[in-house]
């Protein structure tokens, strides 16, 4: 939820229901606001893909006939997109002062549970991955998407130095058409996950060396470990 407001150009008016094609990402939701104007442009009613089946959707690259409400019909072209993914190692500094490390490298994404260190595998809180990439290409004018992949729970992304808020839902991924840029980009990445797996953790520990205090004692050392961390490629 970021207050983005998009144009609905696709939809059918039959005079006693308005149709509208949406596509949902999981668990996703839109406010949909009717407004009346007097010089509205024509609604696009149908879309030709470049299999020759009638859609509501751009799916793929190709040559797409749009058709419009005043009988108008326009074709239009959707380049391929290109990918670009992080492979290299990433610095992540995990805070000391709930049993974590400091600052590793991490050559792989991995969920911190499958970490060899004890301050890994049972850290709980927010971990900051720090990497750099290097777009090569011209991209003024494209727009140019960041997908985490798979993540547990929540990422906080700060790009060049601005801060593009927090993803919490699937797919986590953001627009960064705004802030990156041609040449080497720095990105941080925050992420926190929950508590159970320091609660785990500290049933190890004496009572005197745990690092959380709380009544809650459903947590045994036989328990699962929460996954955690940043797991997916990022594009």
């Amino acid at each position: 939820m970021d207050g983005t407001v998009i144009e609905q150009r696709v939809y059918v008016d039959d005079g006693e229901r308005t149709h509208i094609p949406c596509s949902f990402d999981p668990y996703g939701s839109y406010f949909i606001i009717f407004e009346k104007k007097e010089n509205a442009k024509p609604s696009i009613i149908s879309v030709t893909g470049p299999d020759g089946n009638r859609s509501c959707f751009l799916e793929k690259s190709g040559n797409y006939q749009l058709t419009y409400s005043n009988g108008e019909s326009k074709n239009i072209t959707i380049a391929s997109a290109r990918y670009l993914t992080i492979n290299t190692s990433w610095n992540v500094s995990f805070s000391t002062e709930m049993g974590g490390p400091g600052s590793v490298e991490f050559k792989n994404l991995i969920s911190w549970p499958e970490s060899e260190n004890l301050g890994i595998k049972y850290y709980s809180g927010t971990a900051s991955y720090q990497n750099t990439f290097i777009i090569k290409d011209e991209i003024e004018g494209a727009k140019v998407f960041l997908d985490l992949g798979e993540l547990y729970n929540v990422a906080e992304i700060v790009l060049n130095g601005h801060n593009l808020g927090t993803c919490w839902l699937r797919p986590f991924q953001k627009e960064i058409s705004e802030y990156v840029k041609q040449g080497r980009n720095k990105i941080e990445i925050k992420v926190t996950n929950l508590w159970p797996n320091r609660l785990i953790g500290d049933q190890f520990l004496p009572e005197a060396e745990r690092y959380t205090q709380t009544n809650i004692s459903k947590y045994t050392r036989q328990d699962t470990l929460r996954p955690s961390g940043l797991l997916g490629r990022c594009v």
